[in-house]
């Protein structure tokens, strides 16, 4: 089984995923309703993500646009102020993508949750062999446990789910490794014929990383 882990994965592009997600929202309030109609607060794994979308979740319930002004005067004061201020706003906002693009990363956002359960039930089904060996009441709960992961993922999606697993699966191939972890765990490092991209928003240590 490939050496990585739900959280080694998931940081790579938890961040700008739902960031991006969150931009769209406060770019185009207009969007609002199809973000809060089509994720939950579970979609998201940052608490400070988490608070934005509960809160434009709220506004629109009440038939307001969620614009940075309206979720920052739904927001408490310690709230406004333990989430960055409406300088978290004002960056979310310059830096999202344009509105069009809102469906492409709510279904990123859709497929990091659905790839966060999956790694979980990888995570419990290696408890239950280790302790109970492959017998038959442990291929048993292993069973119930794959239909529980597996509920609620749309039958459109059920192709990437078996993707998924028989990545997870194969042998890894060793690569030219670059010394970050994360990095590694998530590319198996560098091999021939392959070519990796890293990118991060402005002012989030892209130069002290390549230094």
């Amino acid at each position: 089984m490939r050496n990585i882990n739900e959280n080694s994965f998931l940081k790579m592009q938890k961040t700008v995923n739902a960031e991006s997600v969150l931009g769209c929202l406060l770019k185009d309030p207009k969007v609002g309703r199809i973000v809060v109609e089509s994720l939950s607060s579970e979609d998201f794994i940052d608490p400070t993500h988490k608070k934005l979308f509960a809160a434009a979740k709220e506004i629109v319930g009440s038939d307001d646009e969620p614009s940075r002004h309206a979720i920052a005067g739904f927001l408490t004061d310690k709230e406004l102020v333990l989430i960055g201020g409406m300088a978290t706003l004002d960056r979310l906002e310059r830096n999202a993508p344009h509105p069009a693009k809102v469906v492409f990363y709510i279904n990123a956002v859709k497929e990091q949750t659905m790839r966060k359960k999956l790694y979980r039930g990888l995570d419990r089904a290696k408890e239950i062999l280790n302790s109970m060996g492959n017998t038959k009441e442990a291929l048993k709960e292993i069973s119930v446990l794959s239909r529980e992961v597996s509920a609620g993922i749309d039958n459109e999606d059920g192709d990437i789910l078996k993707a998924y697993e028989a990545w997870l699966l194969e042998p890894e191939v060793p690569g030219v490794r670059t010394g970050f972890r994360e990095l590694d765990d998530l590319t198996g490092g560098f091999k021939p014929g392959t070519m990796w991209v890293v990118a991060a928003y402005l002012g989030t240590g892209n130069r002290n990383t390549y230094a």
